[in-house]
């Protein structure tokens, strides 16, 4: 079986395009349409001097997506986020302000990002 159709609910999953991954919290996995529906929480933009070589040291610009809208994309985009590269931008996105102007700015950079893959996958 795949390991994509067994992501757990509340599990973090990465969706990755270019230099850019948007982590987020599975809610459920429509397995008859191989569908994945997932709530964002963060996402994360690596400088683009950096290699992917570099994923884990690079700095990256970590942008607050938790009040945006869910999203249901297919399951194969996703892969399991590791915990060593979730963990240290989740304490940053903890001390974030969800300030009216930074839902606005989350929600028009995870509507790029998602017109990115969309491009990238159609």
């Amino acid at each position: 079986m795949d390991n994509k159709a067994q992501f757990k609910l509340s599990q973090i999953v990465c969706l990755e395009h270019k230099n850019t991954c948007l982590y987020g919290e599975v809610v459920q996995v429509i397995t008859p349409r191989n569908l994945c529906w997932v709530r964002p929480i963060i996402l994360a933009k690596l400088s683009l001097d950096s290699s992917r070589d570099d994923y884990f040291m690079a700095e990256k610009e970590v942008i607050d997506v938790r009040l945006t809208s869910d999203l249901i994309f297919p399951i194969d985009l996703f892969r399991p986020a590791l915990d060593m590269e979730v963990i240290p931008i989740l304490a940053q996105v903890e001390k974030m302000d969800l300030m009216a102007e930074n839902i606005s700015s989350a929600k028009s950079e995870l509507q790029n990002f998602i017109k990115q893959i969309w491009s990238k996958n159609s």
